[in-house]
């Protein structure tokens, strides 16, 4: 039977922080498995156990200040969902009410919901016409014709 070497026990921590990783947020676990890796790397090469863990430590302080920021800088780039009143700009509606801003007026419809409407450049828009909200205040939309 073949003893197990200082880098295999290295290895071992490896896998099971990148296991431990799969179930926690934030990629900390995983920046500790890189850790591992080069400590790994580093038990294999021959160094001592004291090289090991200095390797362990510079690394995993690098993968935490180096890849990791790059990690959440690349998911940032994604647009975020547009929720609640923000899901509303740009979105299409059916005017039921006549929009009239002298007499404080308007009505639109949107996914079923109604809501207080008003013109954004102050025009009269009858009913059923077709508008696209503009910007929404409180429980008011601005809306424009299309």
């Amino acid at each position: 039977m073949e003893e197990i070497l200082n880098w295999h026990w290295w290895m071992y921590a490896a896998i099971l922080l990148f296991i431990i990783e799969i179930f926690t947020p934030g990629f900390i676990v995983a920046c500790l498995g890189i850790g591992a890796i080069f400590a790994s790397l580093t038990a294999y090469i021959g160094f001592d156990l004291d090289t090991q863990f200095i390797s362990f430590a510079a690394s995993t302080l690098l993968s935490l200040f180096i890849i990791r920021p790059m990690l959440y800088n690349k998911n940032g780039a994604i647009d975020k969902i547009k929720t609640n009143d923000e899901a509303l700009i740009n979105r299409k509606a059916r005017v039921t009410e006549e929009i009239n801003s002298n007499e404080n007026s308007g009505r639109v419809s949107i996914d079923g919901d109604v809501w207080r409407a008003k013109s954004s450049n102050s025009e009269i828009i009858q009913e059923n016409e077709q508008v696209i909200v503009v910007s929404i205040n409180s429980t008011i939309v601005t809306v424009k014709k299309i």
